[in-house]
């Protein structure tokens, strides 16, 4: 299963995405790794970027 790529909006700041794009694999082997359910893990990674990005 491959990484969920992060919807692009026009509002996204670029550093944002960039930083996100560096680090979502390794949020989401992470996730993995503590969580017994795949899609549990991406969702805990989503909102983790969704907190991130409101920052």
């Amino acid at each position: 299963m491959t990484a969920a790529r992060p919807t692009r909006a026009a509002r996204d700041p670029l550093d944002f995405l960039a930083f996100r794009e560096l680090v979502s694999r390794a949020y989401l082997r992470y996730a993995r790794a503590r969580l017994d359910a795949p899609a549990l893990a991406q969702a805990a990674v989503d909102a983790a970027f969704a907190d991130i990005r409101r920052c």
